[in-house]
C-alpha cells in the first residue's frame, strides 16, 4: 500500500509544480522587488527572478515536471518517473535550503524526495542490474585516464578563475599588507583649526612617521562642530619605505583639496580610465553598498563620461542624520567596500548642510583607474 501512495504523492507534487509555472504562480517577481538593488534582494526573490528570466526555460521545466508526474501515475512507467523525480526534487530541496526559500516549500520538496526515493528503492534490483552490471576490474591504463579526466578540467578551471577572470591582462594584483612605493592610503590626522594649528596644540603638526596602524582615525564630528568647510583627510603617499617605517606627509586643512586634485591628476596621467564591464561593475557595487547603509534612504548612480568623475552618485540621508555621521559613513563605505587595494585617495568635503566625497582608485600598477563622487543631495540635520 505504501508504494502506490508514494507514487501518487510525488505525481501530485510534480504536476502541481508544473501547472504553477505555466500559469505564473511561480517564477513571477513583484514589481517592488525589481526596483531594489541586487545586493539587497533576498535569496527567494533572486532565485525566482533567475529561473523566471527565460519564459522558454520556465515552460520546458514545467512540462518536464508534468510529464514525470504522469509517468509516476502508471505502474509501467513509475520507475522512469521516479528516476527523474528523485534527483529533480532533491535539487529543489537543496535550492530551498541554500537560498532561504519558504519552509513550507522546503517541506513539500523533502516529502517528494523521500517518496520518490522509496519508489526507486522498490525497484532496486532493476537499477542494480542496469547501472552495476558485472565487469572485470579496471586496468591500470583506465585508471590513468580517469585521473587525467579529473586533473585536466580542474587545472583549466583553476587557471581561468585565478589568472584569467580575476587578473585579466593586468598581472597578479597585490595582496593587502604594508603599502609599497606608489601606493596611497587615507589616514585621519587631528582636526585643524582655521589658523592651521592642530586642535589642542600650540604649534602646527610636524610630519608624522610610523606604520599605518600607528595613526589614529578621528571622528568627523570634531570637524563638523567647528563649522569647517573641508574635512581634513590626510593623503598618505609612500616614499622610499624601509622595513622599519614609512614616511607620511601630513597635509593641512587649506591644502587638502588641492593636494587631492594633484594626486588624482597624476593617476589620470599615468593610467587609462575604467570602462566597459569594470565600470559597470563598480557602478553596481556603489549602488548596492550605499543602499545597504542604514543612514541612506535614496540613491542614484550614473556614468558621466568625464574621466575626472567617471561615476557620480547622489544620495538622500535618512531624516535626522547629522553631517558628521553621514560623512564618516561615506568614508567607511568607500574605504572598506569599494576602493581597490592597490591605490586609493579621497577627500570628504562638508558644510552646514552638505557632504561630498571625491575619490580616485587604481586597480594595479599597470591597470586602469576610476574616479567617483558621492554627494548628499538633501539637507542632513
Amino acid at each position: 500500500m505504501t508504494y502506490p501512495i508514494c507514487r501518487w504523492i510525488v505525481a501530485l507534487i510534480l504536476v502541481q509544480y508544473g501547472f504553477a509555472k505555466l500559469f505564473g504562480a511561480q517564477f513571477t517577481v513583484l514589481a517592488s522587488e525589481l526596483d531594489k538593488p541586487m545586493g539587497t534582494v533576498s535569496g527567494f526573490w533572486l532565485t525566482w527572478y533567475y529561473f523566471g528570466y527565460s519564459p522558454l526555460f520556465g515552460t520546458l521545466f514545467a512540462l518536464l515536471q508534468i510529464a514525470l508526474g504522469l509517468a509516476l501515475a502508471f505502474p509501467r512507467t513509475a520507475l522512469l518517473g521516479a528516476a527523474g523525480a528523485a534527483p529533480l526534487l532533491a535539487g529543489i530541496s537543496i535550492l530551498n535550503v541554500s537560498y532561504g526559500i519558504a519552509l513550507d516549500a522546503l517541506a513539500v520538496s523533502l516529502i517528494g524526495t523521500g517518496c520518490a526515493a522509496y519508489v526507486l528503492w522498490r525497484h532496486r534490483s532493476k537499477l542494480a542490474a542496469l547501472f552495476w552490471p558485472d565487469h572485470p576490474a579496471p586496468r591500470r591504463t583506465h585508471l590513468i585516464l580517469v585521473a587525467l579526466l579529473l586533473a585536466v578540467p580542474a587545472s583549466c578551471s583553476y587557471y581561468v578563475a585565478n589568472h584569467n577572470n580575476r587578473l585579466r591582462d593586468l598581472g597578479r594584483l597585490p595582496t593587502a599588507g604594508p603599502p609599497g612605493p606608489g601606493r596611497a592610503r587615507l589616514l585621519r590626522t587631528q582636526p585643524r583649526l582655521p589658523n592651521g594649528r592642530a586642535q589642542g596644540s600650540d604649534v602646527a603638526d610636524p610630519p608624522l612617521r610610523g606604520r599605518p596602524g600607528d595613526l589614529d582615525h578621528h571622528d568627523l564630528a570634531d570637524v563638523a562642530e567647528q563649522g569647517r568647510k573641508t574635512a581634513v583627510w590626510t593623503i598618505c603617499r609612500d616614499g622610499r619605505s624601509t622595513d622599519d617605517h614609512h614616511r607620511f606627509d601630513v597635509l593641512g586643512a587649506e591644502t587638502n583639496t588641492t593636494e587631492f586634485a594633484a594626486v588624482k591628476q597624476q593617476v589620470m596621467t599615468e593610467a587609462i580610465p575604467s570602462a566597459g564591464d569594470d565600470l559597470d561593475g563598480m557602478s553596481t557595487d556603489i549602488d548596492a553598498h550605499l543602499w545597504r547603509s542604514p543612514l541612506i534612504e535614496e540613491v542614484s548612480v550614473r556614468h558621466t563620461g568625464d574621466p575626472n568623475n567617471l561615476i557620480a552618485a547622489t544620495i538622500r540621508p535618512v531624516p535626522g542624520c547629522s553631517v558628521a555621521k553621514l560623512a564618516a559613513e561615506l568614508e567607511r563605505i568607500w574605504s572598506t567596500d569599494l576602493s581597490y587595494s592597490y591605490f586609493e585617495a579621497h577627500v570628504v568635503t562638508t558644510g552646514e548642510r552638505m557632504v561630498r566625497l571625491d575619490a580616485v582608485t587604481r586597480i594595479a600598477a599597470d591597470g586602469f583607474y576610476l574616479t567617483a563622487s558621492i554627494v548628499a543631495e538633501a539637507d542632513p540635520v
